[in-house]
């Protein structure tokens, strides 16, 4: 189902529209209280930092480049796209440097987080690793949304309580496969489709 919120922190929403038997469950979302604390510190880099270090960024291959400095992950995509548009085909096609962001951390507006049992039958999300339909487990992810990482987390940790299955491929039974979230930067609306 889906639900959208016009709001700058989804927890202050007061009239929405649901359209699902699980309205409830989103019900109980909306008031979540563990979203309405102030943002997470900023995580723009500083001369002084050093890399940023995911965990999981060798198995999950969503951003192959974040051990590497800015400049040089700018550098290796630029060199690529170079590399793309070489022959006398693209003779007249003048290529220019990649203009990198301010902070290039937590910009990726939409998430679409995968659910699963472990091998301990515990639920989990993330994404799913590269080349397969095996989830690595991901609590945070340094170029995904702040918030929609803790809606994640908050309904990760509501499906027990709501007794709701996720999908699992072997058996081909369960109710919540993905969960889709998209955030508006400008307006400050999230939608949550499950």
């Amino acid at each position: 189902f889906s639900h959208c919120m016009t709001a700058t922190h989804y927890h202050s929403v007061t009239s929405y529209h649901v359209f699902n038997r699980k309205a409830h469950m989103v019900k109980q979302l909306s008031k979540l209280e563990s979203v309405s604390q102030p943002p997470l510190a900023s995580n723009a880099p500083r001369e002084d930092d050093g890399l940023r270090d995911c965990k999981v960024s060798h198995e999950c291959g969503a951003c192959q480049y974040i051990a590497e400095p800015y400049d040089a992950q700018l550098a290796t995509k630029d060199a690529s796209m170079k590399a793309l548009f070489t022959g006398d085909e693209f003779a007249h096609i003048e290529l220019r440097p990649i203009i990198g962001m301010e902070n290039p951390y937590h910009y990726r507006n939409k998430v679409h987080a995968a659910f699963a049992l472990d091998q301990r039958r515990q639920i989990v999300s993330g994404v799913y690793q590269t080349g397969s339909h095996a989830v690595v487990p991901v609590e945070s992810c340094l170029i995904e949304d702040e918030t929609a990482d803790r809606i994640v987390q908050d309904i990760r940790a509501m499906l027990r309580p709501f007794k709701i299955q996720v999908f699992d491929e072997r058996s081909g039974t369960g109710w919540l496969r993905h969960v889709l979230i998209r955030r508006g930067f400008a307006t400050g609306e999230v939608m949550v489709v499950l």
